[in-house]
């Protein structure tokens, strides 16, 4: 198999709604739109119903809901003949944790012995005694006095139904409470004997609330219902991957996206192993949060990631770093809040070790004890919650062999810092161990490191990601998977980093939205617009605060909401205020919104333990302050400007993802303006008929105005003609900044790529909200602004985006008149 050079990925999010049919009948306009490939969600077989397909249930299985393999086959073979191929996210780190999974079924009816129990990733020692399922709402002994746990009979087996679960129970055991009756079974009758009958099965049920600390398998993050599974273990590497590795083989699939690699005990090894069975033209993509300066290990044998460190780099490029800190001043004015951002990730990692992952913290210290029995193990723990706590990027890469100098650095880093947060002696040995450097067993060391590094990842998921980034939010378009909510990247870091990227890792994705993005890209770019014009947000902060105050709850000692969460919400609401729409749709996804930010930020509601007045008071003061008439007219005349110069934002966003040195991905819908929040709102229903009649508009539209939505999708669409028509230029060529003089320079970002002598050119604008406030900017804009083109660069250019022609004497482009007819130009030279 030989691999082109990618132009485009389109993210389909498959499920009930969106099935291969369905997807066949879009394929013309993905065609016509101009992507290259469908990156297409986990099509593996999950659990009924499932709008995602990450809880797998049979890795080696088309699901059947989604049209199965014969389905499958004819979207491939369809995708072939309109120019697409396929790259496929698939799920190497877990599986769901149901009966609807035999291999699940199979470990709850016979534990450890059981077949498919290797496939698991167990604490075997503690899983001896029973797999523990921490499901219940309240202790088991409560739940049984309330009568909810029952027992059926059906097709001759005895299941334990609890709510919407059925676990299926040992045939060795149901004699505790049946008997022969015929071919069926009989109730035995007397006295009740379900708690012996309980006992007597290979799990035990307990309550979420603190039952996790029993736990024997690894999870997906904190989420019981999905068990992590061991792809180190070849037969299991070809048990979940054996059907990907085929798809690609046989023609049908291009590229393999690897969710959550971090989760894999040893990443490097099972990349190499899944590169081997490929060949070295399949392109491999995982996703992994990578922190600022963070690499992706050399050696690792992928073409890149899903794109979060781009997304976060570009986004920097359009907040206002004087601004941004206005908005920080203010934040902490308001909200009386001073603590340092990597104080609030800290504090969030340090909740998530101890309240989400104690049994992983538990199973550490017992291994760190088995190496020296002279501490106890609740000071060993203390030091794994220390040490995981500092440590600054998701994990290390530590496998069979000494550290690498990176990840030595980076665990000397981390235990230095916990120092005074744990035992002094613990951390020696915590410490010894994780560099291989202990005198005790190697084997031992060996399984701690390897389970410490599955558990500071998710421990840096939960702390930073859906904590810190909830509470901490004096600009919301900053609180990005991958990105950081108290500083902001500028245009030399993302010059830098797509110049590095082009030479280590130019087919990875550049996205700016995508399934797990915090809010959708249009809101993002409206909301870098407030750090522009800081002084108009605090001014209408302080008037809708004064006015809204009759809103405001009280739950206890804190108000409802409180001054952090009403400022999150003002910008959820400006972000997402609709172009077209009723206010009260808005208000129940803001409503909705509200909560989820409230339970992840954990400070008065949460997952585990919800306020539930604290959620209606959110609610109530989201409805009220949507349907506020007055308010209503301070938001509409607000987006004049915030409106326009977000939307000229995204558009700049959107040229400049195209033109970087990777491979530009859009998430559906995405292609006109997409207003979403986090999902489940990002996740609904796309309707693609009206985009193909759109963009029978877009492609014929002469003029642009950045408010329309076709405007968007046109510039979209040209631009990908432009990479599709030489798609090594934009993979493979030189990444030069260029260089604007006079007065509107600051406000220009301008690029050329260049390969054997073939050239492109893109000019977006920034920061020209205090320039044109709610005009569009036009020819007096830019006046005496010139960009500078480099030596041997051509003289006549074409506008791709716009169709006007352009002039370069001595090597300057005039700004006024190439961007006359769109605030932001794609170059390419004119004959």
């Amino acid at each position: 198999m030989s691999r082109d050079t990618p132009v485009a990925t389109y993210r389909l999010q498959l499920g009930p709604d969106l099935t291969f049919a369905r997807v066949r009948a879009i394929l013309p306009y993905l065609e016509r739109l101009g992507v290259s490939h469908l990156y297409l969600s986990p099509i593996t077989e999950a659990r009924p119903g499932s709008t995602h397909g990450y809880d797998v249930t049979d890795p080696g299985a088309i699901r059947k809901a989604l049209g199965g393999e014969e389905g499958f086959r004819k979207l491939a073979a369809a995708a072939r003949k309109h120019g697409l191929r396929i790259l496929l996210d698939i799920v190497p780190n877990h599986v769901a944790a149901s009966p609807d999974n035999p291999w699940w079924e199979d470990l709850l009816v016979n534990g450890i012995d059981a077949e498919s129990a290797f496939r698991f990733d167990l604490d075997l020692e503690r899983a001896a005694d029973a797999v523990v399922l921490p499901v219940l709402k309240h202790p088991l002994e409560r739940e049984l006095r309330a009568r909810t746990i029952k027992v059926t009979t059906a097709g001759g087996a005895v299941r334990v139904r609890y709510g919407d679960l059925a676990l299926p129970t040992a045939p060795r055991t149901w004699t505790i409470l049946f008997e022969r009756n015929g071919s069926g079974l009989r109730r035995r009758p007397g006295e009740d004997r379900l708690r012996a009958f309980l006992d007597a099965q290979p799990w035990r049920l307990a309550s979420w609330r603190g039952g996790d600390r029993k736990i024997v398998y690894r999870r997906f993050f904190d989420i019981t219902d999905l068990a992590g599974v061991r792809v180190e273990d070849p037969r299991v590497f070809d048990d979940v991957l054996g059907l990907a590795i085929r798809l690609v083989r046989d023609g049908l699939v291009d590229g393999l996206r690897l969710d959550h690699i971090d989760g894999l005990r040893d990443p490097a090894a099972a990349l190499r192993r899944l590169r081997g069975a490929l060949g070295s033209d399949a392109w491999i993509l995982i996703e992994k949060i990578l922190e600022a300066d963070e690499p992706i290990r050399a050696g690792w044998p992928v073409d890149g990631t899903t794109g979060y460190e781009f997304l976060n780099a570009l986004n920097g490029v359009f907040v206002d770093r004087a601004g941004f800190e206005a908005l920080r001043t203010d934040w902490m004015r308001r909200t009386g809040d001073r603590t340092p951002f990597e104080q609030i990730v800290h504090d969030g990692k340090r909740n998530a070790l101890e309240t989400l992952f104690p049994a992983e913290a538990e199973t550490l210290a017992g291994l760190l004890r088995s190496l020296d029995d002279s501490i106890d193990e609740e000071s060993y723990a203390g030091a794994v919650v220390a040490v995981t706590v500092h440590l600054p990027v998701y994990r290390t890469y530590v496998a069979s062999t000494h550290p690498e100098t990176e990840d030595r650095r980076l665990i000397e880093r981390a235990v230095r810092h916990a120092r005074g947060e744990a035992d002094a002696a613990a951390l020696r040995v915590l410490r010894a161990a994780l560099l291989l450097e202990h005198g005790g067993s190697m084997r031992v060391q060996r399984d701690l490191v390897a389970r410490w590094q599955q558990l500071s990842g998710p421990a840096m998921a939960k702390g930073l990601e859906d904590t810190a980034l909830y509470r901490h939010a004096p600009l919301a378009s900053l609180n990005e998977v991958g990105g950081r909510a108290d500083v902001a990247t500028d245009l030399a870091f993302f010059s830098r980093f797509n110049a590095a990227r082009l030479h280590t890792h130019p087919l990875s994705l550049a996205a700016t939205s995508t399934h797990d993005t915090k809010r959708g890209e249009d809101v993002r770019a409206r909301l870098n617009v407030l750090s522009e014009i800081p002084e108009e947000w605090t001014r209408l902060l302080d008037r809708w605060e004064r006015r809204h105050r009759r809103f405001v709850g009280n739950a206890g000692e804190h108000e409802s909401p409180d001054a952090a969460e009403r400022i999150l919400l003002y910008q959820t609401i400006v972000g997402a205020w609709p172009l077209r729409g009723s206010r009260q749709r808005l208000a129940a996804r803001v409503a909705d919104y509200a909560r989820k930010a409230a339970r992840e930020a954990k400070r008065h509601s949460s997952w585990r333990k919800p306020d539930h007045k604290h959620e209606r008071a959110l609610r109530r003061w989201v409805q009220a302050v949507v349907a506020d008439d007055v308010f209503a007219r301070d938001v509409d005349r607000l987006l004049r400007i915030v409106g326009l110069h977000g939307a000229i934002g995204s558009l700049a966003q959107v040229l400049l993802k195209v033109v970087a040195p990777a491979v530009p991905d859009f998430y559906q819908g995405t292609e006109l303006w997409s207003l979403t929040l986090v999902d489940p709102d990002n996740r609904g229903r796309v309707d693609f008929r009206r985009r193909a009649r759109l963009l029978e508009r877009a492609e014929r539209a002469a003029t642009f105005d950045p408010r329309d939505e076709t405007t968007k999708m046109a510039v979209i669409a040209r631009a990908l003609r432009v990479r599709r028509d030489d798609p090594d230029l934009f993979a493979r060529g030189r990444w030069v900044p260029l260089v604007a003089d006079g007065l509107r320079a600051g406000q220009a970002v301008a690029v050329a790529r260049e390969h054997e002598g073939r050239w492109a050119v893109a000019i977006a604008p920034r920061f020209l909200a205090a320039v044109t406030g709610a005009r569009l900017p036009g020819r007096a804009t830019w006046r005496d602004t010139a960009v500078t083109l480099p030596r041997g660069a051509p003289r006549r250019w074409r506008d791709a985006l716009s169709g006007r022609t352009a002039e370069t004497p001595g090597g300057r482009l005039a700004l006024d008149r190439t961007l006359a007819a769109l605030p932001l130009a794609l170059l390419r030279p004119s004959d």
